[in-house]
């Protein structure tokens, strides 16, 4: 397949042949995405309590896991490229570390999609919820009265809350949350050039 000998052409190093952006455009190239983002720091955060499967884990056990992945990382980019790097098997599972460089994984999407896709950030959609929904039903070419829109809002539940247990672990040690943003901030800035918008500086 023409797409598929495009991709292995310019693979090099670890990064895959072809990603989930070059299936879904293979199957349906007129297809319009919708990509949601968040501050890295804190989907690292989250992401590292809700995937528990029954571990005990806790501020400490992320600060530790944390600082073995940025040296796991920086390590492999001492002898690879970024993309490679962010699609490498010996990435952590528990410290999902490069998830949070969205820029190595938007390009994908943007490549194939081009205007077809639209990228949003979570703390824009929770600041302003309707205004928000309003860019998603208009670039989906679909209508939508505002006024019923923030009224049926008002009226909502907001769901997939952190759970109570995760709550009482209560945040990340201040030292971890300086070093992954320290960590990320160079990458948002590739993110937020690439789509020339400075709300992905986070």
């Amino acid at each position: 397949k023409q797409w598929y000998q495009r991709r292995v052409a310019i693979t090099a190093g670890n990064q895959p042949p072809y990603t989930n952006a070059d299936l879904l455009h293979f199957v349906s190239p007129q297809a319009k995405i919708i990509a949601m983002v968040r501050d890295p720091t804190e989907r690292l955060w989250s992401d590292y309590l809700y995937f528990r499967n029954g571990e005990t884990r806790n501020p400490e056990t992320f600060d530790k896991g944390v600082e073995d992945e940025i040296t796991r990382f920086e390590n492999c980019l001492q002898g690879d490229d970024l993309r490679s790097c962010c699609f490498s098997e010996q990435n952590s599972i528990k410290i999902q570390l490069s998830l949070g460089i969205y820029v190595c994984f938007i390009q994908d999407w943007v490549e194939n999609f081009g205007e077809n896709l639209l990228v949003i950030t979570l703390e824009e959609y929770s600041l302003h919820m309707a205004g928000t929904l309003k860019r998603v039903f208009d670039f989906l070419e679909m209508g939508v009265d505002i006024e019923q829109l923030e009224t049926f809002l008002e009226g909502s539940q907001r769901e997939n809350a952190r759970r109570e247990k995760d709550i009482l672990q209560g945040e990340m040690l201040e030292r971890t949350k300086i070093r992954l943003q320290e960590f990320y901030q160079p990458y948002n800035v590739m993110l937020a050039r690439y789509l020339q918008d400075k709300k992905f500086l986070f």
